[in-house]
């Protein structure tokens, strides 16, 4: 029977051109040319919280604010999809005709919801609601002046006071409409919506039109890096008072916003796009996910497995970053268990972890580390994905360069996988279709990718441990409830395991597991030049220049390579002179 995941073309990553692990012999130099950064808008989940935290500074009350949230169309605001391989959210910098609509309604809607009867005195203060109309120039002056600080990300100047004023064109008294067209005025100023740069005018040594970034935006820099929101108030005391180009002023807050709980909701963003966790995909919706669960099925069968799996990962990273000061071998390694509900844990063998107690472990060697969660192993139907899980470590781990396969790919794999007859593993067609020697497949399959994937045949795809794969047929009935075919196990096939991933060049070592492939990763020391790498673009919106961003990358890497932690990791590209800097090449 053709397997699904070569009916979905899983099977056939045909892929040319491969690179393979290319070493990066640049050095730190401060003098290297520093790429300019493009102005770039906040992007959906900076937008979000930016507006959120603006609202509980008006309000002064979370649940208010959370109110006004809810009153505005904020689901209408795109959140520019598509994001190709090996980048972030925040690398996308289009800004369609959908963001100015929802920039608009937004606005236009908290700047009514601001301004009702109940709420405009909170905002603006008593002098918006007394009958002394002799204070109103000033109580707008004063609240423009006062938002526009927290919007703008630091003070406005006289002539933008004046500008936004001049949106409420007057009335008796502090007039509602008005100073609601002033609210949505300053929300749609593209100092509010977008990450703006001027720098100082001093200039770094030995760089072509490098400027150090002043106070305020290095304030700006330190907020969205760890919240993905604008400076709170003492972040802009700290600003105003020229402490943050400061070495003492400026480790003190990052001290302090990095220890803010919400730098760990940021942090997880960033876990969760570099190993690409919302792409898990749902096996429980494939037509053989019952018969595949067979014993198991009423345990796993779970509407929210897909999710739980998600979780477990995130809750793996959060414990050894926040909670021990785990590093990148410690992901790799870790035999312990995250799964906290009854479905993962099932699969695991193991029972649920409470999110107290120490959490349950597995035998040594069984299970090590992140490439054996179910998340990096769950395929879309029911045979596992060795390519798709080789491709996800070459790429998301150790940085390398595997092309897109060719567009007819899938064709061509689907027209070879035809050709085979009897029951076969899934490694043997894999190898079939993908390592034909002489073909534009094979170069890269049999030496990069596939082998990764073997390696990992151990578990099946959903995650569980095994030493046999089923191969399955259509009895000829059909499910009373859904009209599905119904499916049996026709035989099992042993897998084998054994393969040379080839992590290294000329690196002929034999892997005959996850373990072993797990020991090899960890002997390279290659994920933490590749974690610094990920890093980087989700910090600096932009690819890195291994020779103008040698220091900074280094920074990363050399902190989590010698003192094992990912968690400073985290802190150190903030820490790296690049961080406070701009290029307005």
């Amino acid at each position: 029977m053709m397997s699904s995941p070569l009916k979905r073309g899983l099977l056939v990553l045909a892929i040319s051109g491969c690179a393979g692990h290319v070493d990066q012999e640049d050095t730190c130099s401060s003098t290297a040319p520093l790429p300019s950064a493009v102005m770039s808008p906040l992007t959906a989940s900076e937008y979000s919280h930016t507006l959120n935290d603006l609202l509980v500074f008006l309000l002064a009350d979370e649940a208010t604010a959370s109110t006004v949230m809810d009153a505005v169309p904020m689901f209408e605001l795109p959140d520019n999809p598509g994001r190709e391989r090996g980048t972030f959210q925040r690398m996308k910098t289009d800004v369609t005709q959908g963001h100015l609509q929802a920039w608009y309604d937004i606005a236009t809607g908290i700047g009514r919801e601001l301004t009702t009867p109940s709420r405009i005195g909170t905002v603006m203060g008593t002098c918006a609601t007394d009958s002394d109309t002799s204070n109103d120039a000033a109580c707008l002056s004063d609240f423009v002046k006062r938002f526009g600080e927290r919007a703008y990300r630091r003070p406005l100047s006289d002539d933008e006071i004046a500008s936004h004023v001049a949106y409420d064109e007057g009335g008796t008294g502090v007039d509602a409409e008005g100073v609601a067209d002033v609210i949505a005025g300053i929300l749609l100023a593209p100092r509010f919506l977008y990450h703006v740069e001027n720098g100082t005018d001093k200039a770094v040594a030995g760089q072509d039109n490098v400027y150090v970034l002043d106070d305020y935006e290095i304030a700006s820099r330190l907020s969205y890096q760890f919240w993905e929101s604008g400076p709170d108030e003492q972040l802009l005391a700290a600003a105003a008072a020229g402490e943050l180009s400061t070495a003492k002023g400026f480790a003190r807050e990052l001290d302090r916003v990095f220890a803010d709980p919400r730098t760990k909701i940021v942090m997880a963003e960033f876990y969760r796009e570099w190993l690409n966790l919302d792409v898990v995909p749902d096996i429980t919706q494939d037509t053989l996910f019952k018969a595949f669960a067979g014993a198991d099925y009423s345990a796993i069968a779970s509407p929210d497995l897909r999710q739980h799996m998600i979780d477990e990962v995130l809750d793996l990273l959060d414990y050894h970053t926040w909670q021990t000061k785990g590093g990148l071998d410690d992901l790799l390694t870790t035999n312990l268990s995250f799964a906290k509900t009854a479905d993962l844990a099932t699969i695991y063998g193991l029972p649920p972890w409470d999110g107290v107690s120490a959490p349950p472990q597995f035998a040594p060697d069984t299970r090590p580390g992140l490439l054996t969660r179910a998340a990096f192993l769950v395929a879309g139907g029911v045979q596992s994905r060795p390519i798709m899980r080789g491709v996800l470590v070459r790429r998301n781990l150790l940085c390398d360069d595997i092309p897109d396969p060719p567009a007819d790919a899938q064709m061509q794999g689907m027209e070879e996988a035809a050709m085979l007859t009897g029951d076969n593993t899934t490694r043997h067609i894999t190898e079939v279709i993908t390592q034909q020697p002489g073909t534009t497949c094979a170069g890269c399959h049999a030496n990069l990718i596939n082998p990764i994937g073997f390696a990992l045949e151990g578990f099946d795809a959903i995650g569980r441990a095994r030493t046999m794969e089923p191969i399955f047929q259509a009895t000829g009935a059909k499910d009373p409830m859904t009209g599905q075919p119904i499916y049996a196990v026709k035989t099992t096939l042993p897998i084998d395991t054994t393969s040379v991933p080839a992590l290294m060049t000329d690196d002929d070592r034999i892997a005959t597991g996850a373990a072993d492939l797990t020991h090899l990763m960890v002997d390279t020391g290659r994920t933490p030049a590749c974690f610094a790498r990920n890093y980087f673009r989700f910090t600096f919106k932009r690819p890195e220049k291994p020779t103008a961003d040698r220091c900074s990358l280094d920074r990363v890497t050399d902190t989590v390579t010698n003192n094992g932690s990912l968690r400073e990791g985290l802190r150190a590209i903030a820490e790296s002179a690049q961080f406070k800097q701009r290029s307005f090449n």
